[in-house]
């Protein structure tokens, strides 16, 4: 179960000086996708397609990206799409003309993968005809490869329709393979084969691997750039070609996470250790719904600083943090190995904490529709709850004033680490959707953080920050 930590896609260092502001949010529940046909036939033999991503869920079968003529059953296509454990590369007509299912496990559904398909069939070579990349690395272990003949024609850079988080399947225009991910800096080059220098470089203060400007190159007459920056038009070809149409996607679908700046969000691979019952997870991996008693936690894991985030919830939920592997019991302050290893913040507006409420004072919002606020100080020991931009009893965490101090066995376990911590629902209809400073959902106004980051609905206070990787860099512990 992989939790994000500093070192990782985004963290800040003097070189990181190339930043992208936004990403693309795909929602396959809302069957989210784009697409395009081109005007003319381009480059069928040599191209590239580079993009970052970050998985949410881990289906089998989602497209990253497709193009096929939809003229009639086994017509021929090209595709690049998710396994549960990693990538397919697949180009056919009436057979496989080209395979790649990689055997490396790609499950990461906190941070940011960088990916390369590079393809030049007059390459005498059948192994580098294509070749696949992920964050630098060139994968070459695959499982019952096809490569490549030489100077076969693909089905890429014609004038059939090209798809991005969708296929379809057959010559029926119904699409599935719906795609659940954040994308960001797409990009097709028409007639050239290119390696990943064209499109990042390793950051030697960290050794990461993160994105560069990419404006600058040609792309040739079939190629396109998208950066997601227009809200109004996210299908926008920031390189001046034909835009993409925009399917089912709003303004909403603009994240503010990116490879320069990854945000907090769930974990689908956490797995309560009591009970069966598994949240669903949707939006980007911001929203969370079950049955009883499904829990959930955040993806970023800290062992100090000062943090802020908002919950909206449709019923009776718990908000608060837990210590990194030991707090999933029945609820955030009532784990099944330490009672004292978390705490929430139940519906009725009172902590529970040891296995007990600590809190008489009830502020209860069971019937749903409200925003919490949750603050946690790990430099002054306290925890500060709200709702609808008011802090519960005269609470101020901005001048250390009036937070709930929990006991010294709760800070002592700051050396395993702490992540944000959730009884997501405790029934069928009961939700969550959290704001790690990352909203995709509608909020009425727009509130950053002391160094400029995240949206949140209410003011921030004063010295805590969302939780994404250059706030971690600097106040992470």
């Amino acid at each position: 179960m992989p939790i994000f930590t500093v070192g990782a896609a985004g963290t800040t260092s003097e070189e990181a000086n190339y930043n992208i502001t936004n990403s693309l949010m795909l929602d396959g529940g809302s069957s989210t996708y784009l697409n395009r046909t081109p005007g003319s036939t381009g480059n069928r033999r040599t191209f590239t397609i580079s993009f970052w991503v970050k998985r949410t869920l881990l289906a089998g079968g989602e497209k990253l990206y497709q193009q096929r003529d939809s003229s009639s059953v086994g017509q021929q296509q090209f595709s690049i799409s998710w396994r549960a454990n990693g990538l397919r590369v697949l180009d056919q007509d009436s057979s496989n003309k080209l395979l790649y299912d990689t055997t490396v496990f790609l499950r990461d559904t906190s941070a940011w993968y960088h990916i390369v398909v590079a393809v030049d069939t007059t390459n005498g070579t059948a192994a580098d005809r294509a070749k696949l990349y992920v964050n630098n690395t060139r994968i070459t272990s695959f499982t019952s490869p096809v490569y490549y003949d030489q100077n076969y024609d693909t089905s890429v850079n014609t004038t059939d329709r090209q798809l991005i988080g969708a296929q379809m399947p057959n010559a029926s225009t119904t699409l599935n393979g719906h795609l659940d991910a954040y994308l960001s800096e797409y990009v097709m080059v028409d007639g050239l084969q290119l390696d990943p220098s064209s499109f990042g470089k390793v950051d030697t203060a960290s050794g990461i691997w993160k994105p560069i400007d990419v404006s600058g190159l040609t792309f040739g007459t079939n190629g396109f750039y998208l950066n997601f920056e227009n809200s109004s038009n996210l299908g926008n070809d920031a390189n001046g070609g034909t835009d993409f149409t925009s399917n089912n996607i709003s303004s909403i679908n603009q994240s503010l996470d990116t490879p320069t700046n990854n945000y907090c969000t769930l974990n689908p691979l956490f797995r309560n250790q009591t009970r069966t019952n598994q949240t669903n997870y949707s939006i980007g991996n911001t929203k969370g719904a079950g049955v009883s008693d499904a829990m959930a936690e955040g993806s970023m894991l800290v062992y100090g600083g000062k943090w802020y985030y908002e919950a909206y919830t449709s019923g009776d939920t718990m908000f608060g943090w837990g210590q990194a592997g030991k707090w999933p019991g029945d609820a955030p302050g009532q784990s099944f190995t330490d009672t004292k290893s978390g705490w929430g913040l139940h519906a009725n507006g009172r902590i529970l904490y040891g296995a007990s409420y600590i809190t008489s004072s009830s502020e209860g919002w069971s019937t749903g529709g409200d925003t919490i606020m949750i603050a946690i100080d790990f430099d002054n020991q306290k925890v500060y709850h709200g709702k609808n931009g008011n802090w519960a009893h005269s609470m101020n965490p901005a001048g250390n004033s009036g937070g709930e101090g929990l006991d010294s066995t709760f800070w002592d376990g700051v050396r395993h680490g702490y992540v944000p911590a959730f009884r997501i629902s405790n029934g069928a209809s009961d939700y969550s959707q959290v704001n790690f400073g990352n909203p995709l959902k509608s909020i009425s106004s727009g509130n950053a953080d002391d160094n400029s980051h995240g949206n949140f609905e209410y003011d921030v206070p004063a010295g805590f920050y969302a939780l994404n990787t250059k706030n971690l860099a600097e106040h992470g512990g």
